[in-house]
Order: structure tokens, then sequence, then C-alpha cells
């Protein structure tokens, strides 16, 4: 399975990558959504994990981007700051998971590998 991680803090990538990286997945990692955007059109890509807040264009712009080429794809928001509107707004646009910052490494993996297994 192909993962994009997409956040504009770049030691939590790279916690997130450790994070994941016993479960045999690719990871492709962004900065910015411009990054990300090439990554996904030059990769299959299975799911997105992305925070919520990022410099250029919010979580959910970014999730209607993809929602409008790909419908079905696992997508995952993550914020540290994450109202019940915001929510409403992501699950709104199908959003496979909505994960709060900080989460615990044990709350990750088990989303990731429950994504995973639906996809099977």
């Amino acid at each position: 399975m192909n993962v994009l991680l997409v956040d504009d803090e770049i030691d939590l990538l790279d916690i997130i990558e450790l994070t994941l990286e016993g479960l045999g997945l690719e990871i492709f990692k962004a900065t910015n959504t411009d990054s990300a955007r090439e990554i996904y059109n030059a990769n299959k890509i299975d799911l997105i994990i992305s925070d919520f807040t990022m410099p250029q264009i919010d979580g959910i712009r970014f999730l209607q981007e993809i929602r409008n080429k790909n419908p079905n794809l696992a997508f995952v928001l993550m914020s540290g700051n994450l109202d019940d509107k915001k929510v409403s707004m992501a699950e709104s646009l199908n959003v496979s998971a909505v994960i709060h910052k900080p989460f615990d490494d044990s709350e990750l993996l088990s989303l990731v590998k429950r994504i995973s297994t639906k996809m099977a």
C-alpha cells in the first residue's frame, strides 16, 4: 500500500514514517500541498494522511481536490485543533477518519491497519 503523508512539520512526518515502517508500506512525504499534488499525480497512492492546518491550503480544501479526482481514496485528516464544524465538513467529504494530535502510535497503527484491511 502506498501512503502519502502531508504536513508542514517535517519532524512529525519523520515520526509518522517511523511509526508505520513496520507495516511494509511505501511512504511518500510532502511538506506542502503543491508537493503532495505532484507526488499524488506521479504515483498510485492508496492512502493520504494530511494535516488540517497548512500554509497554502487547509486539509479540507486539499481533501476536496482529491475527492474531485478520486472520490474513494482513503484519506485521513489530522489536527491538534479540530472543532465539531471542521469534523462535520470532513465527514461530508467522506473522510476515512479524523485523528487528533497528539496521537498515540498505537492509535495511528490501528487506524492504518483497519484502512488497509478494508482495501484488501
